[in-house]
């Protein structure tokens, strides 16, 4: 799903606010998705309304946020397999910060799990993709990592 395609009903009053995001969780809408929809949509004029969309964007900013820091935590305790899992999750959920894809193509790349490294880019150029300096630089890795898996063949 497309975040375009997200319109949360602002407008409809917190009740509505508060269906619509359990209705994007069960259709398994990615977290960030959701997350950046509430963000982009128009600042809600009713107080009731204005907390459910602040209350949903916290929930859905928390766990997106903690699933970073426990991958740092995971990573500086040499468990390298649940900092892979957590990155995931966030890379699954759409996070729109680069955090979760950085850490995953270096891992990746150590790894020598030039795919992986690949694949993780390529979900950030083609879903994410703001921040011009760092798509050209996924490009560039993308290239290195084609390269490396060629001349290992």
């Amino acid at each position: 799903m497309a975040l375009n395609e997200l319109n949360p009903p602002i407008g409809s009053g917190a009740k509505a606010i508060r269906a619509w995001v359990k209705e994007q969780m069960k259709a398994q809408v990615p977290r960030g998705l959701i997350y950046v929809a509430l963000l982009d949509a128009p600042f809600p004029d009713e107080l009731e309304e204005m907390e459910a969309v602040q209350d949903a964007q916290q929930e859905l900013g928390d766990i997106l946020t903690q699933r970073n820091i426990e991958g740092e935590e995971a990573e500086r305790k040499g468990n390298i397999d649940r900092a892979i899992e957590l990155y995931e999750e966030n890379v699954e959920d759409r996070f729109d910060g680069s955090h979760p894809y950085d850490r995953l193509r270096i891992i990746y790349a150590r790894l020598g799990r030039y795919e992986d490294a690949i694949r993780v880019c390529n979900v950030y150029l083609q879903d994410l993709a703001f921040d011009p300096d760092l798509c050209n630089s996924y490009n560039k890795w993308i290239s290195k990592y084609r390269s490396k898996m060629e001349s290992e063949k």
